[in-house]
């Protein structure tokens, strides 16, 4: 479990990216979503979180491990893998396997052990025929699924993916999601950094930062039924809610405003609405 408690932080001699009083709990399983406007604070908190960064206050846990305690941060990386939005920052290796096996060699892992966690995150993002292919030409979406594949390789508790999907086309995310929800059944966490709903619409809690503070820290549906409290933090509402908001009418029954895709949507109206 990762405990965050009453974390403040300001890089040295700045103003921007301070976090005030941050308070969270993460928990094996879980996917979560961090959004918020540019600048709330949210690439900080995740380097918070891998012990790239140290808090000036409070303190921050994984698993019971101290990240201001040097001697513990090897353990802290063993268990967070943090994915960047730049998959070319990533690239170790000549070929996707070199790179793969890079962290797992790293880790002083047997040539038979490396081997097998190659091989199972090769499977996992379906790049099994891209083995001996050269990283850098690969296409944005492949790089990608590579850089999670990479962390993949390590078998860390919780993944932390800041921007991922930034420059990705539909199917390359759609792919993306899919492999995050297959790690999130194995019982993974699962902290994500989006300005996107349609992006988070998989997460169990959507964390919302403003101003380096926590706004709020709520389920997704719950979320999702305050739109106003969305565009207060900068980020735009679902467009189910938007055609929701649009919909009502005094003296008409209300729509469940927690409701996340337009199936929904129509489901509802026709019970409840149109007595379908």
């Amino acid at each position: 479990m990762i405990c965050v408690q009453n974390v403040f932080f300001r890089y040295s001699g700045g103003s921007d990216d301070i976090l005030h009083d941050i308070n969270l709990t993460i928990r094996p399983g879980e996917f979560i979503a961090i959004m918020g406007p540019n600048g709330s604070g949210k690439s900080t908190v995740v380097k918070l979180l891998n012990g790239l960064l140290q808090p000036e206050s409070g303190k921050i846990e994984i698993d019971g491990y101290n990240t201001a305690n040097i001697k513990e941060r090897l353990a802290i990386r063993q268990r967070v893998g943090l994915m960047v939005s730049n998959p070319d920052d990533a690239i170790v290796g000549s070929t996707v396997a070199e790179d793969l096996a890079f962290g797992p060699e790293n880790l002083g892992l047997k040539p038979q052990q490396i081997k097998m966690r190659v091989d199972t995150a090769l499977k996992m993002v379906s790049m099994e025929d891209k083995r001996g292919y050269p990283p850098h030409l690969l296409s944005g979406g492949q790089k990608q699924l590579l850089s999670l594949a990479a962390i993949m390789a390590l078998e860390p508790d919780y993944f932390i993916l800041d921007e991922p999907f930034a420059m990705l086309d539909e199917q390359s995310k759609k792919k993306l999601l899919q492999v995050l929800k297959q790690l999130q059944q194995q019982g993974r966490a699962i902290v994500l950094v989006t300005h996107s709903m349609e992006e988070a619409i998989w997460a169990d809690r959507i964390l919302l930062l403003a101003d380096g503070r926590i706004l709020a820290d709520q389920a997704l549906r719950r979320m999702v039924g305050q739109p106003e409290l969305l565009r207060l933090a900068g980020v735009q509402p679902l467009e189910v809610s938007r055609i929701i908001e649009i919909l009502e009418h005094p003296g008409l029954p209300s729509i469940d405003p927690e409701l996340i895709d337009a199936e929904e949507l129509v489901t509802h109206l026709c019970r409840y609405r149109f007595h379908v």
